[in-house]
């Protein structure tokens, strides 16, 4: 399992569009993606659950990967949270 911590950038927070992108990535993926926002644990691939955590920005997300390709999908998690 890998843990990856990333803090919200967006000034809008983590809305429909970014929760789409993060969404989208973790389900191209095998392993397990799962965030956590204060006391919310949600599965990543998602789409609603992510917009459900209403990361503000500036606060810290933990993501939590679990499964054969999770190198590969950290890779692509952080890819795609650069493009955010």
């Amino acid at each position: 399992m890998i843990e990856y911590q990333y803090t919200v950038t967006d000034p809008s927070g983590l809305h429909a569009r970014p929760a789409t992108l993060i969404a989208a990535c973790c389900m191209n993926h095998k392993s397990s993606v799962h965030m956590v926002n204060e006391d919310k644990f949600i599965d990543a691939g998602d789409v609603l659950a992510v917009m459900g955590l209403y990361a503000k920005h500036g606060q810290k997300i933990m993501f939590y990967i679990d499964g054969e390709d999770e190198e590969e999908t950290l890779a692509d998690l952080k890819s795609t949270l650069e493009r955010l």
